[in-house]
């Protein structure tokens, strides 16, 4: 994650979670709190095509990760992209997974 920000000058990740829903990998959480705090959003997103990732979930996320809701990642991944084109604030894209 973090080679494809500093290499590809990637503006935005889509992290393909486990298919309950319950987040990411530890090494994950990691890179993810270090591009959070650059500004750079991490969407954690359902691999498995159903099922939801929503910001009141049980699951405790960690803050640094905003939640893709019930978007597979490729729909995830096209929301980020259009969002990124409006804005760069975080609470803002937050905002749109869920509204859309």
């Amino acid at each position: 994650m973090e080679l494809a920000v500093e290499q590809c000058k990637a503006e935005g990740i889509v992290i393909a979670g486990f298919p309950t829903g319950t987040g990411s990998r530890p090494w994950q959480n990691n890179v993810a709190e270090k591009l959070y705090r650059k500004g750079i959003p991490v969407v954690l997103t359902n691999r498995a095509g159903i099922g939801r990732i929503a910001p009141e979930a049980e699951q405790p996320f960690e803050e640094y990760f905003l939640v893709g809701d019930n978007l597979v990642p490729d729909k995830a991944r096209i929301l980020l992209m259009l969002a990124l084109s409006k804005t760069k604030d975080l609470k803002e894209i937050q905002r749109m997974f869920v509204e859309y």
